[in-house]
C-alpha cells in the first residue's frame, strides 16, 4: 500500500469536485490531506482519511507567509514520507512541488486555470519562473483544457510528455440528474457563482439593463458572493426590478433545476465547474468563446459563445436565446445533457487521472462511458438507417450523382466566381459584418453539418430561428438580401460544400438543427437518409409556401424516386422556378395551404404537372443558352490566342 499526499488551498472545492477520485485512491492506497479547512474535513474524516489543517493565504503575495507555508510542506513531507505528492491550485503546485523535488518524492500537479497570474505581464514572467522551478522534477501535470497547456508549452515550463489534458474535473450525472425543463412564465437567466469583475459581471449586468430598456420579458437570478464593488450595483438591479441576489447557496441543483438559461461571461477559467453542472441538468449554457468555458457548448446546439468581455455580443445572445420558443429551449438543454453524458462523465476522468499516475490497469469490458455516441445512440441510428435504406440500384445511381455533383459545382464555381465576389463586395458595403453566413443544419442520417450562404440578414437576427418563425423578417433582411433571395441567389456558395460533399445538387433542403417538426416528418417518409441538396422535389412543387407535413411529403417521393431522370426534372425545373421567380416567401411557411387539385390517392398537388413541364422547358431553354455561350466564350478565347501566337 502507498502512501499518497494530497495537498490543496480549499476542503471545501476539493469536497465538491475531487472527492470520487479521492475515494477511488483510499481504497487500495493511504490518502493524507493537507488544506485548510472551510468545509467538509469531517466528511473526508468520515472516508477513513487523515486531514492536516494547513493555513494558504490563498490571494496574497507576502513573501514572509509564503516562505512559512514552503517551511510547513518541508516539514510535513519529511515527517509523512509520501511515496506521492499530487497538489491542486498554484500556490500548492508552486511550493510543494518546489519541496517534493527536493527531497526526491514523485510528484504530480493540477493546473485548474491560469487566472489572473498569466494576464499581467509581470506577474506571469514571476509565476513563470517559478512553475520551471517547481516543475523541474514533476511526473505529470494535470489541465482541464487544451490552450492552458499549450501555454505552458509555449513558455517552456514542461514538455508536451509530461502532460496530461482532462475533461475538467467531470460531472457526477447520477448527482446532477436532468431535470425537466421548467415553465416559467418570464424566462429566469441564471448567474451562479463570484460577482466579481474577472466573471464578466459587468458586461452581465450591462446586457441585462440593455434587455430592460428594449423591452425585454427576463428576470436574471445572482446566486453567489458579491464582492463591496458590486453591492450597490446589484441593489440597484434589484430595485428596477431586472435581478434578485439570493446570496451564497451550499447546493446549487435547485437553482440549475428553477433556470431556463445560466450564463457565465468569465473572462477565464480551467473547466468552469458551473457550466457542466447545469448542462448535466438540462439547461442551456451562454458563454464566454475562451478556454474552460467553451468545452462545455455546442454553439447553437446547447446554448451561444460569446465574445468575451464584450457586452454587445452576450446582449445579442441573451436576445437570441428570449426569441426562441419554449421547445427550442427545452431542446437545448437535453442536447447540453447528452453532451456531458458522451465527453464529461465523472467515472472517465477519474479513471484517466489514475492511469496516469500509473496506480490502476483499465477495468475490463465497457466500464467507462466513451466519449463518442452511447450503444444507445448508435443502435438507433442504425436501426434508422436500415429502415430507410436505398434500393440496389439507387445505390448504384450514388456513384454517378456524385461524379456529376462534382462536375456541376466545378463548373458553376469556376463560371460565377466574377459574379460571386461581386454579390460579395455588394453585401459588405450594404451592411456591417462578414460576407457569408453559417448555420447548423441536419444532413444525411440526421448528422449536424455547418451550412454556408451569402449573409442576407443583419447581424442581429436572432440566429437558428426559421424565417418563418421571425415576428417580421422583413425588417431584418438587407436591400442586398432581398435581392439575393428573390433569385435564390444567397445559394451559391453552397456550390462548394458539394466540391467537400457537404451536399448534393439535388436532395431534400437541410433543415434547421432544431426544426424538429420537420425533421421528425420527414422520418415518416424516410427523407432524412440521403444527401440533402441545393435544390430539391419541394422546391419544384412551391418552397416556401408549403406546409411542414406537406414538405417532408415532397422529399419523401423524391427519395422513392430518386435518379438520373428525377435529378434532372429538379434541376431543370428550378432554374424555370428562380427565373419566374415561384416559391419565395418571406415567413411564409403554409402560404400555399389552400385548395389544390387531387391526385388519384387523394394527395393534394399544390404546384400543377403543366406548370412544372413549363419550368422544366424553361430551364432546358436556359440552361441550352448558357452551354452555348459558355462554348461560343471558349470558342472566342482560343481564337484570340491563336492569333495572338
Amino acid at each position: 500500500m502507498s502512501k499518497i499526499l494530497i495537498i490543496t488551498n480549499h476542503s471545501y472545492m476539493l469536497w465538491q469536485f475531487r472527492r470520487e477520485l479521492i475515494e477511488k485512491l483510499s481504497e487500495s492506497n493511504e490518502v493524507v490531506l493537507s488544506m485548510p479547512f472551510v468545509g467538509h474535513e469531517n466528511d473526508f474524516r468520515e472516508m477513513g482519511l487523515r486531514c492536516i489543517e494547513t493555513e494558504i493565504d490563498r490571494r496574497g503575495m507576502n513573501p514572509i507567509t509564503d516562505f512559512k507555508l514552503f517551511r510547513t510542506y518541508k516539514k510535513m513531507m519529511e515527517k509523512e514520507q509520501p511515496d506521492l505528492v499530487i497538489t491542486f491550485s498554484i500556490k500548492p503546485n508552486i511550493y510543494a512541488g518546489i519541496t517534493a523535488g527536493e527531497l526526491g518524492i514523485p510528484f504530480c500537479a493540477n493546473v485548474q486555470g491560469l487566472g489572473t497570474a498569466f494576464q499581467k505581464p509581470g506577474l506571469a514572467q514571476f509565476v513563470t519562473a517559478f512553475y520551471k522551478i517547481s516543475f523541474r522534477n514533476v511526473r505529470t501535470v494535470f489541465f482541464e483544457n487544451e490552450e492552458n497547456a499549450a501555454e505552458f508549452r509555449k513558455r517552456h515550463i514542461i514538455p508536451k510528455e509530461k502532460q496530461k489534458v482532462l475533461k475538467g474535473a467531470g460531472i457526477n450525472l447520477e448527482s446532477y440528474a436532468y431535470q425537466p425543463y421548467p415553465n416559467n412564465e418570464t424566462v429566469h437567466f441564471l448567474y451562479l457563482g463570484r460577482i466579481m469583475k474577472e466573471k464578466g459581471m459587468d458586461e452581465l449586468f450591462e446586457a441585462a439593463e440593455r434587455l430592460h430598456r428594449n423591452g425585454e420579458a427576463f428576470f436574471l437570478d445572482l446566486v453567489g458572493f458579491y464582492e463591496d464593488t458590486y453591492k450597490e450595483r446589484v441593489k440597484k438591479l434589484e430595485a428596477e426590478g431586472i435581478a434578485k441576489f439570493y446570496g451564497f447557496q451550499e447546493n446549487p441543483r435547485p437553482w440549475h433545476t428553477a433556470a431556463d438559461c445560466v450564463v457565465l461571461p468569465s473572462y477565464h477559467e480551467g473547466m468552469s465547474n458551473v457550466l457542466l453542472e447545469a448542462a448535466a441538468t438540462g439547461r442551456p449554457l451562454i458563454t464566454s468563446d475562451i478556454p474552460g468555458c467553451r468545452e462545455a457548448v455546442d454553439d447553437g446546439e446547447s446554448g451561444f459563445l460569446v465574445t468575451v468581455k464584450d457586452s454587445n455580443s452576450l446582449y445579442h445572445a441573451m436576445k437570441q436565446f428570449l426569441a426562441l420558443r419554449r421547445e427550442q429551449r427545452e431542446k437545448m438543454g437535453i442536447l447540453g445533457r447528452y453532451k456531458m453524458e458522451r465527453e464529461f462523465p465523472k467515472d472517465a476522468v477519474v479513471w484517466e487521472t489514475i492511469q496516469a499516475l500509473g496506480m490502476s490497469e483499465k477495468p475490463e469490458g465497457n466500464q467507462m462511458r466513451n466519449t463518442g455516441e452511447d450503444e444507445t445512440q448508435s443502435l438507433h441510428r442504425e436501426e434508422y438507417k436500415a429502415e430507410h435504406s436505398l434500393t440496389g440500384k439507387q445505390k448504384k445511381y450514388l456513384h454517378v450523382k456524385r461524379a456529376a455533383d462534382i462536375m456541376l459545382a466545378g463548373t458553376a464555381s469556376v463560371a460565377l466566381a466574377p459574379f460571386m465576389g461581386a454579390l460579395a463586395l455588394a453585401i459588405k458595403l450594404d451592411s456591417p459584418g462578414p460576407v457569408l453566413f453559417k448555420q447548423k443544419r441536419v444532413g444525411k442520417d440526421k448528422e449536424t453539418f455547418e451550412i454556408w450562404k451569402f449573409r442576407t440578414m443583419r447581424t442581429d437576427t436572432p440566429k437558428d430561428v426559421p424565417t418563418h418563425l421571425l415576428e417580421n423578417p422583413d425588417t431584418y433582411i438587407t436591400r442586398t438580401g432581398r435581392f439575393m433571395r428573390k433569385y435564390s441567389l444567397d445559394e451559391l456558395p453552397q456550390f462548394w460544400q458539394v466540391l467537400t460533399s457537404d451536399l448534393s445538387i439535388v436532395g431534400p433542403r437541410p433543415a434547421l438543427w432544431n426544426q424538429d417538426d420537420l425533421i421528425a416528418e420527414r422520418d415518416k417518409y424516410g427523407a432524412n437518409c440521403v444527401k440533402p441538396g441545393i435544390t430539391g422535389w419541394v422546391q419544384v412543387n412551391g418552397r416556401d409556401e408549403l406546409e411542414i407535413d406537406t414538405k417532408a411529403r415532397f422529399d419523401g417521393e423524391y427519395v422513392k424516386h430518386m435518379g438520373p431522370m428525377m435529378d434532372i426534372k429538379c434541376f431543370l425545373a428550378t432554374i424555370g422556378a428562380v427565373l419566374c421567380h415561384d416559391g419565395v416567401v418571406e415567413g411564409g411557411t403554409g402560404e400555399m395551404h389552400k385548395e389544390g387539385e387531387k391526385t388519384g390517392d387523394g394527395s393534394e398537388v399544390f404546384v400543377s404537372e403543366e406548370k412544372i413541364s413549363k419550368e422544366i422547358k424553361m430551364g432546358a431553354v436556359a440552361t441550352g443558352a448558357a452551354a452555348a455561350a459558355g462554348i461560343a466564350a471558349l470558342a472566342l478565347i482560343a481564337k484570340y490566342r491563336k492569333r495572338k501566337k
